[in-house]
């Protein structure tokens, strides 16, 4: 082992030695002592006058002159980077870098000039004799800068409605380390009551909307944004672990769902049991169904290429669409992949979406090369077209309204009887599948160039527009 030189008892020689004066008596014969130095606290950037002296001696306590003296900077780890906490630099110069060597005169002493770093806290110079084998550290503290600004994190995110979140950051130095000055917080909501925000920079998320906090200091000032959600997970496939995972619209509670990952899936096309336990979609040319809480898979094999798949209402029969000859069919199979139907063949017609009776269900239908919104009574096994040109029809969970694209791709919204048709968003704004919220007050939709965002379709959230967190997942769909 290296002999090591205390700290403490290096200060303690240090003082003597001023209050003895040179001709006063022998310093202890310490083989490495720090006999001088700076301020062992500073602020980022400091350059003391005093630099840094080492003194060494051999084994019988003699000083050694002409002996090599390294001066380095202890490297420390922040966010995963590596970074110099001091920097040294010659007595000849100015230069600073992370290593020193100096020589040790006839007294047996070298000296190195010490910089403070940029990231406030702790650090340390290492001292070390390589000849000997001596080794020490000087450690220091590094304080924050002047005021530069104001930094709150997490910049963007969301909060479920009725949790809170507490701000971090404040006033920074030039170098965003965080200093202690008092930030004041104000915060405006959108619609109001969506949130609010209390001096020591807690969030309360009330509603969901949006909420602009505002942290000043003076004249600087930082804005952050939060979307609060409503309260509610979503499951979709991670293209990155491949598995099919659950995850709060806020971004908590990610789990995964399946019990080993899935090759890259084509077409994924999820849908949700009415009773949340529940999960279909397509994998590899096949119709695949998750049950839950258990995990367990079961793969089913029916004619080549099934796409959007669905459960009926009381979850015992799986509905999708097959490519036939020249035309697109709606089949079914029973919950546990027997008893093959073709429920409706001969035209173009697809994505079902059940009323929550299971009595009749949605789909779209190509007639006379236009696409309309069709229904289907499945008692009668009998299928009409409505008076409405759309595609991807998405029936709510209260069966009162139904969601659906035109074929130009605008958003727009009726009442099952097909009443109150109007607009909910123009062409290009929202693609993909819809997805309704358990509560019938939101639509979980694809946003061209953003990501997933939730638009406010009943009561007080009508027209409002909230942006979960979420990883990047395939086919994001809302678990009843």
């Amino acid at each position: 082992m290296r002999p090591r030189a205390g700290l403490g008892s290096a200060i303690v020689v240090a003082g003597a030695l001023a209050g003895c004066g040179e001709n006063g008596p022998a310093p202890a014969t310490r083989p490495l002592d720090i006999v001088a130095g700076p301020a062992l606290a500073d602020t980022i950037t400091a350059h003391p006058i005093q630099g840094l002296v080492a003194e060494v001696r051999d084994a019988s306590g003699t000083l050694l002159p002409g002996t090599e003296v390294r001066y380095s900077s202890v490297i420390l780890k922040t966010d995963g980077v590596d970074y110099a906490s001091m920097f040294v630099a010659p007595v000849s110069g100015d230069q600073f870098g992370t290593l020193v060597t100096a020589t040790t005169n006839e007294r047996g002493r070298s000296t190195a000039l010490v910089g403070f770093g940029v990231v406030a806290g702790q650090g340390g110079i290492e001292v070390a004799v390589p000849e000997l084998g001596l080794v020490d550290t000087v450690r220091y503290t590094i304080t924050p800068g002047q005021p530069f600004g104001v930094r709150l994190l997490p910049k963007d995110t969301a909060l479920a409605v009725g949790r809170t979140l507490t701000l971090r950051g404040g006033v920074v130095d030039r170098f965003l380390n965080a200093r202690s000055d008092p930030v004041a917080f104000s915060a405006t909501a959108i619609p109001s009551g969506a949130g609010s925000i209390a001096p020591n920079g807690q969030i309360t998320a009330a509603a969901a909307g949006q909420v602009e906090v505002i942290g000043s200091a003076g004249s600087a000032r930082d804005t952050i944004r939060v979307s609060v959600v409503p309260d509610g997970t979503v499951a979709g496939w991670d293209p990155v672990t491949g598995h099919i995972i659950e995850v709060g619209l806020d971004g908590t509670g990610r789990r995964n769902l399946t019990q080993t990952p899935f090759p890259v899936l084509d077409e994924f096309e999820p849908e949700w049991s009415r009773d949340g336990n529940s999960f279909v979609f397509t994998t590899g040319g096949k119709i695949a169904a998750l049950f839950l809480p258990t995990g367990g898979l079961a793969m089913f094999t029916t004619p080549p290429s099934p796409y959007w798949p669905t459960f009926t209402p009381d979850g015992q029969r799986i509905y999708f669409n097959i490519a036939g000859a020249g035309d697109a069919q709606i089949a079914r199979i029973d919950r546990n992949g027997t008893n093959f139907v073709i429920v409706k063949s001969g035209g173009f017609d697809a994505r079902v979406s059940f009323a929550p009776d299971g009595k009749t269900f949605t789909y779209h239908s190509v007639i006379a090369g236009d696409l309309f919104v069709a229904k289907f009574d499945v008692a009668t096994e009998t299928g009409a077209p409505t008076t409405r040109r759309g595609i991807f029809p998405e029936w709510s969970f209260q069966g009162d309204r139904i969601a659906y694209f035109t074929p130009e791709g605008e958003l727009r919204m009726m009442n099952a009887d097909e009443s109150n048709d109007h607009q909910l968003a123009p062409p290009g704004v929202y693609g993909g599948q819809i997805g309704w919220s358990p509560d019938g007050q939101w639509l979980l939709l694809g946003r061209p160039g953003v990501g997933v965002e939730i638009l406010g379709v009943a009561g007080a959230a009508t027209g409002a527009t909230v942006r979960p967190v979420l990883p990047s997942i395939a086919g994001a769909r809302w678990r009843p």
